[in-house]
């Protein structure tokens, strides 16, 4: 599991936390807590940092109990980096025994963002993976993808900026319009 931003300047500083898995039904199992450390180190161990936006870990695959898919929660506090980043992870016991007393994350200044990972399937070790069932997952993904439209926010901003451009253009082309015909009208001879 890694998690990352990008961005063009070098002023931030991202600490992934409070991450879950929930499986279909509702149940579901907390990974991180709110400082970013982990609860259960057996499922998933504290996050490894690779650069001030960058952190992930290398973790053993799990499932719920007769449940194929999972789906992964986390939030990600950005912070203004003053020189090194410092998160409240950094502080996260190593053993796998109890944790020791961390700083909330709460008192960091900071926007929270949320990740959700779509579906994730995980088949079991005994039952073998046909190609026919393959073939049925490769066609859920495609008909999946096929309905999704991912589009960034400036475009997003471009798009509607052109359509209420289109509309006030086709608005004046009516109103020029209506406004000759009326004066035609008032010049033709009766």
């Amino acid at each position: 599991m890694r998690y990352g931003c990008v961005t063009g300047t070098n002023v931030y500083c991202a600490t992934v936390h409070s991450c879950t898995v929930k499986e279909a039904s509702g149940k579901e199992v907390q990974l991180l807590d709110e400082n970013g450390c982990a609860v259960d180190k057996y499922l998933l161990n504290n996050l490894v940092y690779t650069s001030d936006l960058t952190g992930g870990q290398i973790s053993q695959v799990f499932k719920f109990a007769d449940q194929p898919s999972v789906f992964f929660h986390c939030q990600i506090k950005l912070s203004y980096k003053e020189g090194t980043c410092k998160r409240t992870s950094d502080l996260c016991p190593n053993t796998a025994r109890g944790k020791r007393e961390v700083p909330s994350a709460q008192d960091d200044d900071g926007p929270d963002v949320d990740v959700f990972s779509q579906s994730m399937t995980v088949f079991e070790i005994d039952d073998p993976i046909s190609s026919r069932s393959a073939r049925e997952l490769d066609e859920r993904l495609l008909q999946l993808s096929r309905r999704s439209v991912c589009i960034s926010s400036i475009t997003f901003g471009i798009l509607t900026m052109l359509l209420a451009a289109l509309i006030l253009m086709s608005t004046i082309v009516v109103a020029v319009l209506c406004l000759r015909s009326r004066s035609v009208k008032a010049q033709s001879p009766d």
